[in-house]
């Protein structure tokens, strides 16, 4: 009996970055785009990442919590929840919760100041026919992942999500499916206390959480009974709630909420009614709301984040096209943008700012049931999509794609081994026209594109040197 690859840590690392071919190089904003883990379909299924939560710590390096999901023809099931991180350098991978429970759902994640993580995520159990569900929470506060249950108070843990204040203490909002009620959950006083928030109709659905800088909390989530965006804040020592959105009815799903420097609130959401990405802040003294984009529909998955200038970044998915788009108003006005528009792609995202303003962004691919990441970087225009490659024994160049082509191209070659690569494209006189790489990398298949707009018709060349190979074909500019 032949024995099947089980390809669920199989990695492949997918870059895309933008190349300029202007004279000087142009420094512009880029997506580094990467595959963290791969799941699995056949007579078995691993779903990786359908939930998923990204944070970055003061190092700038990234940390994912998100599900595991496995099912097979006989209905036998298993979800957990798993961690990734960068620390070291390369993704490392952890399972968390492994106890005979099913976890990993609603997951959210948060760092503190000492690099210490704290994930919060929904438990739940079939005992006698009958579902048990819990708010659950785990950290590494001690070097080793401690687990603990918080609410286990009817069904209750959904739509979980986490913030540390400046004192390092935990404050997770959630819903309570057994009272339809919002619910809050902190340790500040060193033991966790749960309260209800809003009991008022069916709330706390799509909940998010943020703290300011004097430690108070607030709270963006919805309102099912009058399909409204709530918010709820504890800014005057006690909780008050109120209505962001009513404008339209069925409003304020996929709630992202954050705080800036100022204390202000900012909120992402989407418009049911209208299938729109919107946006409320308070910055002005009193809410605003307004429509970001109404291309299609668009706004679902939405997440949120500022950085240190008070400008805000928010992913979200285009259902239309099946894409994950990101909208900033970095400018001043709001820009967007798709990201990545290979297969189904940019459920479940979720962004982070690192503190040198760089854009993380961790979402799910639902064409490769698999958990992605997208970080945008300043670069001089290098367009590289690298692809691990275990069985690459040779290098080789290959003809580039399309040929002819107007105005951009794919180059691929293959290095069997780490390698210092230079990739350049030459005219048809011997001129440098560009400079596609030139680095060090590691052994696999890439792909770079040529974007040749600035450049006029003609036969041009190029020519890749690593190690001891060097390759040179063709390729013909039609305009």
């Amino acid at each position: 009996m032949k024995r099947k690859l089980n390809l669920f840590f199989f990695l492949l690392s997918t870059v895309t970055v933008v190349y300029s071919t202007s004279a000087e190089p142009v420094s512009s904003d880029t997506w580094v785009i990467s595959t963290v883990c791969s799941g699995y379909s056949g007579d078995a299924w691993i779903m990786v990442g359908k939930d998923n939560s990204i944070a970055v710590d003061s190092n700038n390096k990234v940390h994912i919590s998100y599900n595991y999901y496995y099912g097979n023809i006989s209905w036998q099931t298993d979800n957990k929840l798993q961690y990734v991180t960068n620390v070291s350098g390369s993704w490392e991978y952890t399972t968390l919760s492994d106890q005979g429970i099913e976890a990993g759902l609603c997951t959210d994640i948060a760092i503190d100041s000492r690099g210490k993580v704290h994930i919060s995520y929904l438990g739940w159990q079939y005992i006698g026919g009958r579902l048990y569900q819990f708010l659950m929470y785990t950290t590494n506060l001690s070097d080793s992942w401690v687990t603990s249950t918080i609410d286990n108070t009817g069904i209750v843990g959904e739509y979980t999500s986490i913030a540390i204040d400046s004192n390092n203490k935990v404050h997770i909002s959630y819903y309570d499916a057994t009272n339809a009620d919002l619910k809050y959950a902190t340790n500040l006083s060193g033991s966790w206390v749960t309260s209800t928030i809003d009991s008022i109709g069916d709330v706390g659905t799509y909940t998010s959480i943020a703290i300011d800088s004097n430690n108070k909390v607030h709270i963006s989530y919805y309102d099912v009974t009058n399909a409204d965006l709530k918010y709820a804040t504890n800014l005057s020592g006690s909780w008050v709630t109120s209505t962001v959105d009513s404008t339209v009815y069925n409003v304020g799903k996929y709630t992202s909420i954050a705080r800036d420097s100022n204390n202000k609130v900012h909120i992402s959401y989407y418009d049911v009614a209208n299938a729109d990405l919107k946006y409320a802040t308070n910055s002005s003294g009193s809410w605003v709301t307004s429509t970001i984009d109404n291309a299609g529909d668009v706004g679902t998955y939405t997440s949120i984040a500022r950085d240190s200038n008070n400008k805000m970044h928010i992913s979200y998915y285009d259902a239309t096209n099946a894409d994950l788009k990101y909208a900033t108003n970095l400018s001043g006005s709001w820009i967007l943008s798709t990201i990545d528009s290979i297969g189904d792609v940019g459920t479940s995202t979720s962004i982070a700012i690192d503190l040198e303003n760089k854009v993380h962004i961790s979402y799910y691919d639902d064409t490769n049931v698999g958990l992605k990441y997208a970080k945008k970087i300043l670069t001089t225009g290098i367009h590289e999509t690298p692809e691990v490659n275990i069985f690459a024994t040779y290098f080789s160049l290959s003809q580039n794609y399309p040929n002819p082509f107007n105005p951009t191209t794919m180059i691929s070659f293959v290095l069997p081994k780490h390698s210092f690569t230079s990739l350049k494209v030459f005219d048809l006189i011997g001129r440098e026209a560009a400079t596609l790489v030139y680095e060090e990398l590691s052994s696999g298949t890439y792909s770079y594109q040529w974007n040749a707009s600035a450049f006029s018709s003609g036969i041009y060349f190029y020519r890749l040197q690593a190690g001891s190979f060097v390759g040179t074909k063709k390729l013909l500019l039609l305009k």
